[in-house]
């Protein structure tokens, strides 16, 4: 699989970094719920808006959502019963 070319890595970095300093710095109220939600539902169209060949946007947008769920699981856990995890 080819990686995403350099502008495009340009281009989402200050995105990407924007999205972990909110995770690690944001409460996590109704507002936070918001923008993650806006976050996930509006990267498909901006990668179409690039006119990026569409293999290459369902890479990127699965990456993307694999990130998105990953952080969900992660910051999950500790509001999980024990036997529940």
């Amino acid at each position: 699989m080819a990686s995403p070319t350099k502008p495009t890595k340009a281009a989402v970095k200050p995105r990407f970094v924007r999205w972990v300093i909110d995770l690690l710095n944001r409460p996590f109220d109704q507002a936070w719920l918001d923008y993650q939600w806006e976050i996930l539902e509006a990267m498909r169209p901006r990668l179409q808006a690039k006119g990026l060949a569409p293999d290459e946007i369902e890479r990127l947008h699965a990456a993307w959502c694999n990130a998105v769920i990953l952080s969900l699981a992660l910051w999950r856990r500790p509001y999980a019963c024990a036997d529940l995890w």
